[in-house]
Order: structure tokens, then sequence, then C-alpha cells
């Protein structure tokens, strides 16, 4: 009898989240944001007063957001501002840096 090795079975093995070249911004700077449709669907979720309901934001607008936590990589937690006076707001949880939406950037100097 001769012996025949198990078969060799390829595995993915994922790449590391990516280090950014600059660190990340702290804790209560300002950032910019790129609104997804994901984000779409969260602010329409929101309670709206009927006053004054909300006005429309599309996919892809860029909003400021402030960072409130830092995550591993290049990810950040942002509270988003929709409108100037921070009346309408949202949450954007651990969001990478990029220029795509759902993603951050940092301020153009």
């Amino acid at each position: 009898m001769s012996w025949t090795p198990p078969p060799i079975i390829p595995i993915e093995i994922p790449e590391p989240p990516a280090t950014p070249s600059q660190p990340l911004p702290p804790v209560g700077s300002t950032v910019t944001y790129v609104l997804s449709a994901q984000d779409l669907d969260i602010i329409a979720a929101q309670d709206q007063p009927e006053d004054a309901p909300y006005p429309p934001f599309a996919k892809g607008e860029t909003y400021t957001g402030v960072v409130t936590e830092r995550g591993s990589g290049d990810q950040l937690t942002l509270r988003v501002l929709l409108v100037p006076d921070a009346t309408i707001t949202m949450w954007a949880l651990l969001r990478p840096e990029g220029t795509t939406p759902g993603t951050w950037a940092r301020p153009a100097n």
C-alpha cells in the first residue's frame, strides 16, 4: 500500500485592515462624510417633527462629521451634521476613510 497525501484545499486569508498613512483624526475634530444609500434609510427611519419635515438628502452628498470614536485601521465613528445648525444628525458607526459613499475624508488643508 502506498500513502496518498490528502488533497490541498485552498483557503482565502483576509487582508489585514488598512493602516492609515497618517494618524487618525482625534476625537472632537471634524472630517467630511459622504452619505450612502444605507445612510438614507437610517435618516428616513428617524422620528421627524410633523411641522418641520427633513429636507431631502441624496446618496453621495457630503456633510461635516464630528469624530466621536477611533476604531482600528482607518475606521471612525462620526456624528454627521446634516443641517448647519446641527438639529438633524445621524451616527455613522466605524466607517472607513475614502471618497466613496459611506466613507469619511480628511478636510482639505
